[in-house]
């Protein structure tokens, strides 16, 4: 069994989706845990993976662009974990969160492999903030790797997602922020991580949904 740990700090890119429900509401306490998530999937052949997402916790921010009450920021934290049992051979870990301004985050999450609730989706560059209007969602990826191969400056410094060899993987991510803009009404957001696992020559991706929460 190879066992790999990586501590990530993500590039922060936002998206647009709309709904009800929080975890934390606003005017709750500064900051508090998340219920996380887990998922399963047999890949056939005596091949599986389970990833965990643990230690999710939000931090709401009160100052600077969360001051304006159209604007709400977060800090985001957790631990993703996956076991692979079988011909599994190695895989990537991407994650991050859907945000979403009047949004029912609730009813965006799809079992198995499918990723169709993300097409469409904008992005914003690290760390900026985005606006959404009633009904808009986006998808912010946090999860990433650093290229040693090029120099920090360069485009492709930064990879999307966490490349694993072996039958395990960990992944952290600490105190990413969620800055959003603009939304007068109620504002979600609800983790997305994506497994992708190699066996025996095949691919296949799992996503692992997180439960919603309000950004306050």
């Amino acid at each position: 069994m190879n066992n790999k740990s990586l501590a990530v700090r993500g590039v922060v890119a936002l998206a647009v989706v709309a709904g009800a429900g929080s975890a934390l509401g606003a005017g709750s306490a500064v900051a508090g845990p998340l219920p996380g998530g887990s998922a399963y999937e047999d890949l056939g052949g005596g091949t599986s993976m389970t990833a965990k997402l643990a230690e999710e916790r939000v931090s709401y921010q009160r100052s600077g662009v969360a001051a304006v009450p159209t604007s709400r920021e977060v800090w985001v934290s957790g631990k993703v974990r996956v076991s692979l049992t079988g011909k599994a051979t190695g895989g990537i870990i991407k994650g991050g969160y859907v945000v979403g301004c009047q949004v029912n985050l609730a009813g965006v999450g799809f079992s198995g492999n499918s990723t169709a609730n993300q097409s469409g989706m904008a992005s914003a560059g690290a760390g900026s903030t985005l606006s959404l209007g009633p009904g808009q969602a986006a998808y912010v990826p946090i999860i990433n790797q650093t290229n040693s191969l090029v120099d920090a400056d360069n485009e492709l410094y930064r990879i999307n997602g966490y490349k694993f060899a072996g039958t395990s993987a960990s992944v952290a991510y600490s105190q990413e922020p969620l800055r959003v803009n603009g939304c007068a009404g109620y504002a979600q957001a609800r983790a997305r991580m994506s497994i992708q696992v190699t066996a025996g020559g095949l691919k296949s991706e799992t996503v692992l949904w997180g439960k919603p929460f309000s950004l306050g």
